[in-house]
């Protein structure tokens, strides 16, 4: 079974959590990958009057391999995904040679 930790989240509101994970799982599907788990943590770095999202991701796949990538933005769900579309890059780029 695959799993999806997040790690930092909890500082958000739990429906926005249950969104972001809805959104983590659709992109899942789409890479149609085998993997074990996914941990995405979250920070948030205050600057002045904005807050950047910085999000960084492993991967676990089966095959004994994993994949990182991290994005930060000021919007959370343009990092998360930034940070999605990075994996499914690093995905191509190493996977499916």
């Amino acid at each position: 079974m695959s799993d999806i930790t997040l790690i930092g989240f909890e500082i958000l509101d739990p429906a926005e959590i249950a969104r972001i994970q809805e959104i983590i799982a659709k992109r899942l599907k789409k890479l149609k990958i085998n993997y074990t788990l996914l941990k995405i943590s979250l920070k948030e770095h205050k600057h002045s009057t904005r807050i950047n999202h910085e999000v960084k991701a492993d991967l676990f796949i089966t095959k004994g391999k994993s994949i990182f990538a991290q994005a930060t933005e000021d919007n959370l769900y343009k990092a998360l995904d930034q940070l999605m579309e990075k994996i499914n890059s690093e995905i191509n780029h190493k996977l499916m040679k």
